[in-house]
């Protein structure tokens, strides 16, 4: 099941306000501020830099960012360990089917005394299980290309666009995900069976 969104977006500007350059993340330290959705932005601001839905309940260890989920981050904010909003479908029916259907192979098929295969089958299988469950980390719980927010209108006279739903200019081929409520670069699609983020081409 995919599930592809993509909000319009104008090329027209935001209101002017006094030119500015960007500062290169790196040189002066500062952390990276990501182009996030205003409206969640409102909404955790009024109810003390959280929002109230069921994810507080189970996520309260990790920072927010829209309906992501930031559990590791390097020093200027970017994530490493990240989850989205279709964590609770991944972790309650996409690993356990996983676990589940392997189990049984290994139990029925490989492991059991009178096994009509070889022993070297194992020596095959469950390493290549480990590289599915690390692939599926990987794909799922890794940064998908979030984008910091650029108001320099220098980035709009350059050909980037104007997303209202962020407040800030994308390139082509960056797009909103209404359901992460974040800036995606190269955004493919958000697939809510088999993995917590959306992927990137």
């Amino acid at each position: 099941m995919e599930i592809i969104e993509e909000a319009p977006s104008t090329p027209t500007s935001p209101p002017k306000s006094p030119r500015r350059k960007a500062q290169p993340p790196s040189s002066s330290g500062r952390k990276k501020q990501f182009a996030v959705s205003t409206k969640w932005e409102a909404e955790a601001a009024a109810n003390g830099g959280t929002t109230r839905d069921f994810h507080r309940f189970f996520c309260c260890c990790a920072e927010r960012l829209g309906n992501m989920f930031v559990f590791c981050k390097r020093p200027d904010g970017s994530p490493i360990v990240i989850a989205g909003p279709c964590w609770p479908f991944c972790c309650f029916v996409t690993v356990p089917l996983i676990l589940g259907a392997c189990g049984a192979v290994s139990y029925w098929l490989i492991i059991r005394e009178n096994s009509a295969l070889p022993l070297w089958v194992s020596y095959i299988y469950f390493p290549v299980l480990g590289f599915v469950l690390a692939a599926l980390f990987g794909v799922s719980c890794t940064d998908p290309g979030l984008m910091e927010r650029v108001t320099d209108e220098e980035a709009g006279e350059g050909g980037w666009f104007w997303n209202e739903q962020v407040g800030s200019y994308r390139p082509p081929g960056a797009l909103y995900c209404r359901e992460c409520g974040v800036l995606i670069q190269d955004y493919d699609h958000l697939c809510s069976c088999l993995v917590f983020l959306q992927m990137r081409m």
